[in-house]
């Protein structure tokens, strides 16, 4: 993490393969022991599969999984504990991807 970086949220698991940590630099986590790393400032979206949700047959309070899209990388799949932590991650990263498009519109 870097030094400046004030962390905002974090999400360790009992398992301690699958985690996911939030600060104001990056967004970085673990699925299954296979770490992902995103500059804040990269993030586009944070979207849900809710035709796979009805799928399950799981409401949306039990959701687990967000799709994160990047200005130039694609999409990335993070797990989170469902309710509350999902859906404060999810409001945080859908303010981000507002601010990051708001600044490219701008720019060009």
């Amino acid at each position: 993490m870097l030094p400046k970086a004030l962390k905002i949220r974090g999400y360790p698991s009992s398992d301690s393969v699958n985690w996911l940590v939030l600060t104001t630099e990056r967004l970085v986590w673990s699925i299954g022991g296979e770490r992902r790393e995103l500059a804040a400032d990269v993030i586009r979206d944070a979207t849900a599969d809710l035709k796979q949700l009805q799928r399950s047959e799981r409401s949306k309070l039990e959701m687990r999984q967000l799709q994160v899209a990047t200005i130039r990388d694609g999409e990335y799949s993070i797990e989170l504990e469902a309710g509350a932590p999902l859906s404060g991650i999810w409001n945080v990263l859908k303010n981000l991807g507002a601010r990051n498009r708001s600044a490219i519109k701008k720019a060009g």
